[in-house]
């Protein structure tokens, strides 16, 4: 039986396009700069993770602002530009499925709860924002010190809500995140919200949805 729902933050709940003027202003314009800076930023700390160190998603965040200028040749302060951008996640607004999804979810009788490569903090900061004071716990890699996709992670998230993981599904835009916790144990669910296609590569998802809103329909159905 499925207990808790547990949400990816940064794209699945939230819009990174706060951070598209904020990149422009610092000098990185190009019209591919905001998927750059943030596919960097998730290599980084992935690859962190994987050779058995860690960093927090703050500080490769603002290592790939620096990559990017240094590639570009700006003279520009790095370190000043990585902090205007960084502080773009104290703008970030949630899409416009993810309040009813979510509400649904929970009026439901699941749990919802959030398990981040992001920060606690910047997550509770936009729960609060968005009226989403019923998700919780608010959970970060900080904890397990591994980024998702390790198995750490995922394990780290069953200790707090002291479930099996047949009892939790993670939901994600991502294939990756989805890929990993399906591989540790979890039902999992795909936002697709550009009707974009699971790779095949991955561990097909239990769910495939068109929004937080469709997901929580097909739980309801099901």
């Amino acid at each position: 039986m499925l207990k808790v729902v547990v949400c990816d933050v940064n794209e699945t709940l939230f819009s990174l396009e706060a951070f598209r003027p904020r990149l422009k202003e610092v000098g990185l314009g190009q019209s591919n700069a905001l998927e750059l800076w943030f596919a960097t930023a998730l290599r980084d700390g992935i690859s962190l993770s994987a050779a058995g160190d860690f960093a927090t998603f703050r500080e490769v965040a603002s290592n790939a602002v620096r990559t990017l200028l240094a590639q570009t040749g700006s003279a520009a302060d790095t370190g000043k530009a990585a902090e205007t951008v960084v502080e773009g996640f104290g703008e970030v607004e949630a899409h416009s499925d993810v309040h009813p999804g979510l509400q649904a979810i929970h009026d439901s009788g699941i749990k919802v709860c959030t398990m981040t490569n992001g920060s606690k903090e910047v997550t509770q900061k936009f729960l609060a924002r968005s009226k989403l004071d019923f998700v919780s716990p608010v959970l970060d890699v900080e904890g397990p010190r591994a980024w998702k996709p390790c198995r750490a992670a995922y394990e780290y998230v069953l200790r707090q809500l002291g479930l099996q993981a047949h009892e939790v599904m993670l939901v994600a835009v991502h294939p990756w995140d989805c890929n990993g916790a399906k591989a540790a144990g979890f039902k999992t669910a795909f936002i697709a919200r550009k009707g974009e296609e699971f790779p095949e590569i991955f561990q097909a998802p239990d769910y495939h949805a068109a929004s937080l809103e469709d997901l929580a329909e097909q739980l309801r159905t099901k």
